[in-house]
């Protein structure tokens, strides 16, 4: 006994070539999706890409520049949010060293029924890779050097603060001037 055979097979091919952005915008349908990566950054985080691009560590609210470096160099709080900072920038700086012109092809096939090809390439990508790669680190660049300002801070705060004691600075301005007990 013999169950009905068949045999399904096509070849569906699907290739689309944009080599012209005005060719894109032309299309009735862009208006609708096309959104500049400016507009979506500034909807995403609220800043520009030149913003985000540009962006270098900013420690212009320290009023003591010396002292806050040598804070740095003692602090093992501070030492180690710079370290971190130093990382996120050398791997953005290593992905700025990437070829901008990309190649991309994934191949996919489902129990020999189904198969996917799928093929990216354009120039510019090196770039986009850096530009996410900075945006997606930024608020957590921006928090480490605004928790070493913070921490530098605060530790100046505690050195300036007298020690409390449950009294009033007369009080303790007195008791500063007595001599030691014997």
């Amino acid at each position: 006994m013999g169950g009905p055979a068949f045999a399904l097979e096509t070849n569906l091919s699907l290739e689309l070539d944009f080599d012209d952005m005005e060719e894109i915008k032309a299309h009735p349908m862009a208006s609708t999706v096309l959104v500049s990566l400016d507009q979506l950054m500034q909807g995403i985080l609220g800043k520009d890409r030149k913003t985000v691009q540009e962006w270098e560590p900013n420690y212009s609210e320290v009023e003591d520049k010396a002292d806050f470096d040598k804070f740095l160099e003692t602090s093992d709080y501070c030492k180690d949010k710079k370290k971190q900072l130093e990382l996120l920038q050398m791997v953005g700086e290593m992905f700025a060293d990437f070829d901008n012109d990309c190649s991309v092809e994934l191949n996919a096939g489902v129990f020999g029924l189904a198969s996917l090809e799928y093929k990216i390439e354009g120039a510019g990508y090196g770039e986009l890779l850096v530009l996410v790669y900075k945006a997606a680190t930024l608020n957590h660049r921006e928090s480490l050097v605004n928790k070493m300002i913070s921490d530098y801070n605060y530790s100046k705060e505690q050195a300036n603060a007298p020690m409390d004691m449950g009294m009033d600075a007369p009080a303790m301005d007195e008791m500063m001037m007595e001599p030691p007990a014997e």
